[in-house]
């Protein structure tokens, strides 16, 4: 039986999809980061789930802002940064009946990866309940770096 740290997460996956399929330019990487962006909007849009998120490294921080403010006007959706130090990096895409639930994770009463974090954030991404991940935490690639 796998343990939950013998998962990995979304990011090292997408890694390695930037690896497979790009030649790891920066027009490239951005080309590749912009259909999958544009992907995420489409399944928001669509319902699949209320809200995606992403958390570019800094140097495509800005860009990737940019991208999401553009599909958000394009999809009708929202988006959400936050100050907050632990989540600074991620950037939100949401149907705007989900935002209270999605700024809900910039509050500093909520713990960061607590269950009901998690809870909060597998909601929104469409994870059902019994698939929620708890520990999401503890995967092999958390806070990895993954678009470089």
């Amino acid at each position: 039986m796998n343990t939950v740290a013998d998962k990995t997460t979304c990011g090292p996956l997408f890694s390695m999809c930037l690896n497979k399929f790009t030649d790891m330019t920066d027009k490239e990487v951005r080309i590749f980061a912009a259909g999958h962006l544009t992907g995420q909007a489409e399944k928001v849009y669509l319902g699949a789930c209320r809200a995606a998120m992403v958390r570019p490294s800094e140097d495509y921080r800005q860009w990737c802002l940019t991208v999401a403010i553009h599909l958000s006007s394009i999809y009708g959706l929202e988006i959400s940064v936050f100050e907050r130090e632990e989540i600074k990096d991620e950037i939100w895409i949401h149907r705007p009946d989900a935002r209270s639930q999605v700024q809900l994770l910039g509050c500093p009463d909520i713990e960061v990866n607590s269950r009901f974090w998690h809870m909060i954030r597998g909601d929104l991404c469409g994870v059902p309940p019994g698939h929620i991940d708890h520990q999401f935490h503890e995967r092999k690639g958390y806070g990895e770096v993954c678009d470089k």
